[in-house]
């Protein structure tokens, strides 16, 4: 993934997740309404032998515009983050690059690395790069609700077998994340998604609230979460309406 520090990041259960959704392919799209870090994506890009449509969305728009940066100009982004490590970076971007490189280095508190780091972060962001450079990208910083409701044009026809949908919002009552959103409009635009034939998934923690929003829904366990433990054992879950589900 984006070796970057964000709040909700998936990188050690991206297989997990990964391993519940149905293959894609040209006429399947894959769609993340909250993509952070991108683990799951680039686990399920990973899997993917033809090239699909993918559509990438979260409500940071200086993140999106890092993705942005590293999959379509990733030479000049690394050539600038180098200078900015050792010390040239321009405290007043001059274009979306330096904006990109800015937002990496607030993120990571980057002048307390070591050079050796450096090309090691290079690497990574090549790897990004030449992996999302297969497929048709989109990159975009809308709600992501409407960006669910949206979906509807991919729904299947003769040209579209559906979308794979999958949405990593902020926890249900938990602080912490820099954007709130409407878990019970959100539920509903996943629903109504489902209803035309889409193939939809949502990480949430499990609580009272998300079982009443996703009644009805497998909930698969995907990883335990840290707690008092006068509270009892809690966990992530993905829920899902999918019938056909590889754990």
């Amino acid at each position: 993934m984006i070796p970057i520090s964000y709040n909700g990041a998936k990188g050690r259960f991206a297989a997990k997740i990964a391993r519940l959704f149905p293959i894609l392919d040209s006429s399947t799209p894959y769609i993340e309404p909250f993509v952070g870090t991108g683990a799951v994506t680039l686990e399920v890009l990973s899997r993917t032998k033809r090239r699909c449509m993918v559509h990438l969305n979260d409500a940071n728009g200086e993140l999106m515009n890092l993705w942005t940066a590293i999959t379509w100009h990733h030479e000049r982004f690394q050539s600038r983050l180098e200078g900015a490590i050792a010390g040239m970076v321009n405290p007043q971007p001059v274009d979306f690059i330096d904006r990109a490189v800015n937002f990496y280095l607030d993120h990571q508190k980057l002048a307390r690395y070591k050079t050796s780091n450096v090309s090691l972060m290079v690497r990574n962001f090549e790897k990004v790069a030449r992996l999302l450079e297969n497929f048709q990208c989109l990159f975009t910083s809308m709600d992501a609700i409407e960006l669910v409701k949206a979906c509807g044009v991919y729904k299947p026809s003769g040209r579209w077998n559906g979308a794979v949908i999958y949405c990593d919002p902020p926890y249900i009552d938990t602080e912490g994340y820099d954007h709130d959103v409407d878990h019970g409009a959100l539920a509903a635009a996943l629903r109504a998604a489902a209803a035309q034939g889409h193939h939809v998934f949502v990480s949430l923690n499990v609580c009272e609230k998300a079982d009443e929003l996703y009644s009805g829904w497998r909930k698969v366990p995907i990883k335990k979460l840290a707690g008092r433990a006068d509270r009892g054992e809690r966990y992530e879950v993905v829920y899902t309406p999918s019938l056909r589900l590889e754990v």
